[in-house]
């Protein structure tokens, strides 16, 4: 009976063990996929590069549980702002379930404001609009917010 017990625990790990390599390299294949078609992010024009910042996306209930702690990178050039997950955590379909991902256009930024989360620590709120014309929000825990919010205050005040 004893035996039968380990030999069925020992099937269940392995199936465990497959299934997370399955996912894995589906998830390498897929970014391989989608990326293939995007033009690379062009980092030789930076004009802010944060790294380990917290955020969220406001899409809906479960990617605003499902943030992202310490461990999204945030670039600003002179067309777009990119955020992203850092390296292992791009894999596992992370970025696409809990909506950590965007190449934002600078001209698509409707405006950055200075927001509050549910504890009143402040964030930084994105508003902008997605490649299909919906509006979107991103929360992030900056460091350097005052620098991020300036390079947007002077596209803001040219367009209006």
């Amino acid at each position: 009976m004893n035996s039968n017990i380990e030999y069925w625990i020992r099937i269940f790990i392995a199936v465990i063990f497959l299934w997370n390599i399955l996912v894995l390299l589906a998830s390498i294949l897929y970014r391989g996929y989608k990326l293939a078609d995007q033009t690379p992010f062009d980092k030789t024009k930076l004009v802010f590069d944060e790294n380990w910042v917290s955020g969220w996306s406001r899409k809906n209930w479960f990617t605003r549980i499902g943030g992202a702690g310490k461990c999204l990178k945030v670039s600003v050039n002179n067309e777009e702002v990119y955020i992203r997950p850092f390296y292992p955590l791009q894999f596992g379909f992370i970025p696409e379930i809990f909506d950590l991902e965007h190449r934002i256009p600078k001209e698509n930024v409707i405006s950055i404001e200075q927001s509050s989360d549910l504890f009143g620590k402040e964030t930084t709120e994105i508003t902008y609009t997605n490649e299909v014309g919906q509006s979107r929000n991103f929360d992030l825990y900056l460091n350097n917010e005052n620098e991020f919010t300036s390079l947007f205050s002077k596209t803001n005040s040219n367009a209006g």
